[in-house]
């Protein structure tokens, strides 16, 4: 398939879509991005290296061109989050960068209920939490599996990942050493590496981990909205607040001001330093997404070439940026 074909299908110019399917960095809208990956993926584009190399000689015959599939754990919510938009965008650039074709992007469900649908998929990288069980399963469907994000696995399974417990555990400390006690939460709370690790923080510093200062809502903006509306009517509110991404702290803020006009907002700490977290001033823990997409990628080619056997599990580092909402 070629860029032209994309062209006609999208209605860009060849000069936009070939800057956005090689990873270059602003330029285009993120709609843009989305139609041209969904279009790519689609026609199953793969790159004509052959073309590309005559300048210089080399030559990929006789190598063979994978199809890589993408996997959404979490639903639907995780298609409008830029935190797996720019792991997923940066993974597929990698795979057409090693002249392998893109798959579809699919939702863990539909794959669980539908296996058939990977028939013809060689390979995939999985992002998201996902259960044990479920894992199992797609191990079973399509043996080459890597799995990304912010949830390590104890299970034999190439995984790269920034430790979500670790991440919750910064956040509180930062509160912790600027003299907060009453730390709130806000995101999910059953099985969430995020909240054991910010459990684990309070009792590291002494304080009462039984607190009303949890607001357990669904990890999207939305989300966000509703721990707002639950905040204002608290009796006994937290004055500083780890929500576990982004998107939803910064739903919080939004409808935060919207409820409380002119009224000072709590200290908040989100994760993830999507490209909307400068523009709100929003502290947050920042996770290297570009990275995570690129070598989870990598690593499932290696281990489909044979350049690794064994289980990997890598662990990237993260750090916190401080802007004016902390």
């Amino acid at each position: 398939m070629s860029l032209k074909e994309i062209a006609q299908l999208t209605g860009y110019s060849v000069s936009t879509i070939s800057r956005v399917l090689n990873g270059k960095q602003k330029c285009a809208s993120a709609k843009v991005e989305s139609e041209i990956w969904k279009a790519a993926q689609k026609l199953h584009y793969n790159r004509n290296y052959e073309a590309a190399n005559l300048k210089t000689g080399k030559s990929n015959r006789g190598k063979v061109a994978y199809q890589i599939g993408i996997i959404m754990a979490r639903g639907l919510e995780s298609l409008d989050d830029d935190f797996y938009f720019q792991i997923e965008n940066s993974a597929k650039t990698t795979v057409l960068r090693a002249g392998h074709r893109l798959g579809e992007t699919f939702m863990l469900r539909t794959v669980l209920d539908n296996p058939q649908y990977l028939s013809d998929i060689d390979g995939l990288v999985l992002l998201g939490k996902c259960k044990a069980h479920n894992l199992e399963l797609l191990q079973s469907v399509c043996g080459n599996l890597v799995c990304t994000g912010l949830n390590p696995y104890h299970m034999e399974i190439d995984q790269l990942y920034c430790n979500g417990e670790r991440i919750a555990r910064a956040a509180v400390r930062y509160f912790v050493l600027k003299g907060y006690k009453k730390i709130g939460y806000i995101g999910e709370c059953n099985g969430d590496v995020r909240y054991l690790g910010y459990q684990q923080a309070l009792m590291d510093a002494g304080l009462d981990t039984s607190n009303p200062y949890v607001f357990e809502v669904s990890q999207t903006k939305e989300g966000g909205r509703e721990a707002a509306r639950q905040y204002i009517i608290s009796e006994d509110p937290p004055t500083a607040i780890f929500c576990v991404n982004d998107v939803c702290a910064i739903g919080f803020i939004e409808a935060f001001r919207q409820f409380k006009p002119g009224e000072p907002l709590p200290k908040v700490i989100g994760a993830g330093d999507i490209s909307s977290a400068l523009p709100m001033g929003l502290t947050t823990i920042q996770v290297p997404l570009q990275e995570m997409g690129n070598m989870a990628a990598r690593l499932l080619l290696d281990r489909m070439t044979r350049g690794h056997s064994i289980p990997v599990k890598i662990e990237l580092p993260y750090k916190i940026i401080c802007r004016q909402t902390a």
